[in-house]
């Protein structure tokens, strides 16, 4: 959360005052992330893995480390080499959060989760929902690890790039999007 409103802050306040200012020296860089050790969250099931992540939602704050306790290894370091290449408050990565499609905040109403096997340790999880006045349904790909469920990709409708096709891409790119 901070890091989603430390650089539209920290840009509004750079043109104002021509300077930043010495307090938002203080927030981690991205590279400074990358060290940060991941936390491990195991579920039991994918459906209860999405829903402790629209549980924590409402309209000022999202979950937090959800990308760090919920995605595949793979996932997660694509995630990060992502986050970690921009370089300036122009070079925001991915500027929307990727759990409720969406760039504000908001609380998750109505949500339905349908989880469909597909092999052993493999299946894909659409949930359903409501937030920010509109009707949502994200799918994601889901595997089990050692440490339980895990996401593996986020679709958000086929007029879409999935979440790992967008980070490929923005990773290719230097952290900016592609015409």
């Amino acid at each position: 959360m901070m890091r989603r409103l430390v650089r539209p802050v920290a840009l509004v306040l750079t043109l104002a005052f021509g300077t930043m200012l010495p307090v938002l020296a203080t927030v981690p860089s991205a590279a400074a992330k990358t060290q940060k050790v991941r936390k491990s969250a195991a579920a039991s099931d994918p459906e209860t893995v999405v829903q402790n992540i629209y549980k924590q939602y409402d309209k000022s704050a999202g979950p937090a480390e959800a990308q760090q306790q919920n995605f595949t290894d793979d996932l997660y370091k694509l995630w990060i080499d992502v986050q970690a290449s921009t370089s300036g408050f122009d070079d925001v990565g991915v500027d929307f959060d990727v759990f409720i499609d969406a760039q504000g905040l908001d609380e998750v109403k109505g949500l339905a989760t349908k989880f469909a096997p597909d092999g052993d340790g493999k299946g894909t999880l659409v949930a359903k929902f409501a937030c920010l006045g509109k009707q949502k349904t994200i799918t994601y790909t889901m595997v089990k690890t050692g440490r339980g469920w895990k996401i593996d990709n986020i679709s958000y409708g086929p007029k879409r790039k999935d979440l790992r096709t967008l980070l490929a891409s923005l990773k290719k790119n230097g952290g900016q999007m592609s015409n």
